[in-house]
């Protein structure tokens, strides 16, 4: 089917869920754009009025100036966020020597997940996993100092970027570019500066993810938590906290000691896209994201059993956490984090026995979906 049918099929499905205003609409887009309008959109930033890092703020100031409702201005900056994150796919596809990136970044804009984020909740998730992938293309492709600046530009418009940070770092250590650490740091200064010199304090800019990290949202995601959560438990969380500690360590240490080629370096990036998140408290539905992305990427290139099945474990278990926050039902978060787990596990196992590009086996036939081919990997 020529490209230009996969687009308009998947506009014209993106349509029908633009109409759809998610729950948190009302609590946060629609008061911070009353905000923006009462206040312009520049001068809105005298003062704190979010609990979101500017960059995205600033997005949502310029979108404020077009005549259309505020429903469909959130919607446009996830729409373009999900564009970018499709180049992104793209991007990272061609970095790891994958047939027909274009085809890897169509089946993304059809994943379930990435339609429901997108169209369906309006979120902005693609504003920071597009600069991770990126960093990823550029640390595959050697390209340090580009990797770091990308990581910084995940950062500044979400802290979820730092489960890729563990993996950074082994790879600025190995290639002895110990300085390139400093990027992200100055990056995000840079991305909250403007908003600074309008009169937003700039402690209060500096702190704004430790507000997000010390509330009181024990979390929904479909990750450890779940079935504590569900059975009440609404005690302490620093075992989380002190679990993930210790798995970042164990990660670095394991990773430093590997060659980091393109399958390695693959699975290293999905590894630290669940596990982070299956530890930690405090994780919304939609934060497994970067995974669903990765387990695509990873079986879009590997095109064995085993990578097929981790990516719809994946999918599966992060689809049902999203149903569950729409249309409340803990039992669907509760079963995603079992099927998340045995995701995880069998991932462990895989890294475990390790593998390398010349000891990879492709399928000898490609996985379909309507329309589109998920592309094979090179040899």
């Amino acid at each position: 089917m020529p490209r230009a049918w996969h687009i308009i099929l998947i506009a014209a499905l993106y349509a029908l869920l633009i109409p759809i205003e998610a729950p948190d609409f009302a609590v946060y887009f629609y008061p911070w754009l009353d905000h923006i309008h009462a206040s312009g959109p520049v001068s809105a930033f005298r003062e704190p009025f979010a609990n979101y890092s500017p960059p995205y703020l600033y997005l949502l100031a310029a979108v404020s100036v077009l005549p259309i409702p505020q429903l469909i201005m959130v919607k446009l900056l996830a729409l373009v966020a999900l564009a970018w994150l499709a180049f992104a796919v793209q991007r990272l596809c061609i970095a790891l020597r994958i047939d027909r990136p274009w085809a890897a970044a169509m089946f993304f804009l059809c994943l379930p997940t990435a339609i429901l984020n997108g169209p369906g909740l309006g979120q902005c998730d693609g504003f920071w996993i597009a600069p991770c992938l990126l960093a990823l293309a550029s640390a595959a492709e050697k390209r340090t100092g580009r990797m770091a600046a990308w990581a910084g530009a995940a950062f500044a418009f979400k802290p979820q970027a730092v489960l890729m940070f563990p993996l950074f770092a082994v790879i600025a250590v190995q290639q002895k570019e110990w300085r390139v650490l400093l990027l992200p740091p100055l990056i995000y200064l840079s991305a909250i500066t403007p908003a600074a010199l309008v009169g937003w304090p700039l402690k209060d800019l500096l702190l704004v993810y430790g507000r997000q990290a010390a509330s009181d949202f024990l979390g929904n995601a479909p990750n450890l938590w779940a079935i504590p959560l569900s059975l009440g438990y609404s005690g302490s969380v620093l075992a989380g906290y002190a679990a993930a500690a210790v798995a970042a360590v164990a990660f670095v240490l394991y990773y430093l000691r590997r060659e980091l080629d393109r399958d390695v370096l693959l699975r290293a990036a999905l590894l630290g896209s669940l596990l982070f998140p299956f530890l930690l408290p405090r994780m919304h539905e939609r934060y497994f994201f970067l995974a669903d992305v990765l387990a695509l990427i990873l079986v879009c290139r590997r095109q064995d059993p085993q990578s097929l099945a981790i990516f719809a474990a994946v999918q599966i278990g992060s689809l049902l956490s999203i149903l569950g926050y729409l249309w409340p039902s803990p039992l669907a978060n509760e079963v995603g984090s079992v099927v998340m787990a045995g995701a995880l596990l069998a991932l462990i196992i895989s890294v475990a026995r390790g593998g390398t590009e010349k000891g990879r086996q492709p399928a000898s036939r490609e996985i379909t979906s309507p329309g589109l081919a998920v592309p094979k990997g090179h040899e």
